[in-house]
């Protein structure tokens, strides 16, 4: 209720047709996977910080996303079909130029905590982010370019997370004398390096912005979250494949275990 509190003052503007906030982590210290997706969470949230700042596009926050009804009926409703119905609800308020809100206002949510968990959920986010990009290939008309461009970068970043896999398979291969010789891929592990280093700063403002104590802890998941992209990598593939053989039927269940962190029960709720 606090939450739907905070975000009812937002909608005092008659302009603004929707207000998204923020989700906090119920099940942080369940298993290094549910940790490891709550920093993922956290730069997630780091980046739409700034990109609200810079007017561009940023999807709306599943569960913790209120609406006005006459801009929710302006844009059609939800799109049943739809596998990321929160991301596609908020490509058409984009297009209709309806005011939205990034604001401070938080909900609790539980993260997989099992890889399997993890798997499926990205596969259905994956498959349903490529397929609204492709829904909305011509979001360039009713929207600013770079804005489109930066949603349709959004989107398609599944396929853009399977090609830095195969550019790492590659140059691994390289170093191992298999297939090109590593003289030829030095351009692809300069860009490689680059894109590295802009992730592990990510990660690192993430850990020295959440971690309260016990920094030496958080910094050792920073070299467990190159497992963790491999696999969300793998999802991502695996969701590509899913779409060429069975188009839009991707709906796959995320299992929740119900925990909650010592920490926060009950009183935090």
């Amino acid at each position: 209720m606090l939450a739907v509190t905070k975000a009812l003052r937002y909608f005092n503007n008659p302009e603004t047709g929707a207000v998204h906030g923020y989700h906090r982590v119920l099940n942080l210290r369940e298993s290094v996977v549910s940790r490891l997706a709550a920093y993922e969470n956290f730069v997630y949230r780091l980046s739409n910080d700034g990109k609200y700042a810079l007017r561009l596009f940023v999807t709306f926050s599943g569960s913790n996303t209120f609406f006005r009804r006459s801009a929710l009926e302006r844009v059609g409703l939800w799109d049943a079909k739809s596998l990321v119905e929160d991301a596609e609800l908020s490509v058409r308020f984009a297009r209709a130029h309806i005011a939205t809100r990034l604001a401070p206002v938080e909900c609790w949510q539980e993260m997989p905590a099992k890889v399997g968990s993890l798997f499926r959920q990205r596969i259905r986010w994956s498959g349903g982010n490529m397929l609204t990009g492709i829904k909305h290939w011509d979001a360039w008309r009713s929207m600013s370019l770079v804005k489109a461009l930066d949603m349709q970068v959004l989107m398609m970043s599944p396929i853009l997370a399977v090609l830095t896999f195969a550019a790492w398979l590659i140059l691994g291969l390289g170093i191992v004398r298999v297939g090109l010789p590593l003289g030829t891929l030095l351009p692809l592990l300069s860009v490689m390096v680059v894109l590295n280093l802009v992730y592990v700063g990510s990660l690192l403002a993430a850990v020295f912005s959440s971690a309260r104590n016990d920094v030496v802890s958080h910094l050792g998941l920073v070299v467990a979250t190159y497992p963790y992209a491999t696999l969300v990598s793998l999802a991502n593939l695996a969701a590509m494949v899913l779409i060429l053989r069975k188009g839009a039927r991707l709906w796959l269940k995320t299992e929740k275990t119900g925990y909650v962190d010592e920490q926060i029960r009950p009183s935090s709720f």
